[in-house]
């Protein structure tokens, strides 16, 4: 019970991010949840992700209205998040479309991701991608396979990453290989 209540406040630690301290408009945060998609992507993970999260008998009670907000949440949204991958608080998705995170993928905390990423297994391997704090997909890359991703990573839009990638740095390309290091961070 204490995973699923975990996951409601990773919903307020998302929406808040989402919101963001920078917007111009004052009562952003009151329209988004009904404007922003990513919002909606934001709310329907967590929501479906806690009610995985709950004790046997509920999450038996509660599994068809799970399956029923996830499929309304990818209609809506167009994103495909499995209630199965772990993602830590601060998730963001810059835009929506075409975006799939599958089961038993990890991510930590601070976790971007643009329109278009791919995160899953490779079909081979078995294995799902693992994601350090503060990692930052650009748009359309692609993750798959049993790899680690490091803390503070950038990876390039259009990219493509098939083996591990240590932490602070830059990767992009086909296949992704590292084009910088960040120092700082």
């Amino acid at each position: 019970m204490k995973k699923s209540i975990e996951q409601i406040q990773y919903l307020g630690m998302d929406l808040k991010r989402c919101w963001g301290n920078r917007e111009p408009f004052p009562g952003a945060f009151l329209l988004s949840p009904f404007l922003w998609l990513t919002s909606w992507s934001l709310i329907y993970y967590r929501i479906s992700r806690s009610m995985l999260l709950l004790p046997l008998p509920l999450r038996i009670f509660f599994g068809p209205l799970r399956h029923l907000i996830k499929r309304f949440g990818q209609l809506l949204t167009g994103t495909d998040i499995s209630e199965r991958a772990n993602i830590g608080p601060r998730f963001f998705i810059a835009h929506n479309g075409t975006l799939v995170i599958g089961g038993h993928t990890k991510a930590g905390s601070g976790f971007f991701v643009r329109q278009g990423v791919t995160c899953g297994g490779d079909g081979v391997g078995g294995g799902h991608p693992t994601f350090g704090d503060n990692v930052v997909l650009g748009a359309n890359a692609v993750v798959v396979g049993k790899i680690t991703v490091g803390s503070n990573v950038m990876i390039g839009a259009n990219s493509t990453v098939t083996r591990d990638v240590p932490s602070n740095v830059v990767a992009a390309g086909v296949p992704a290989r590292i084009v910088k290091k960040l120092d700082g961070m």
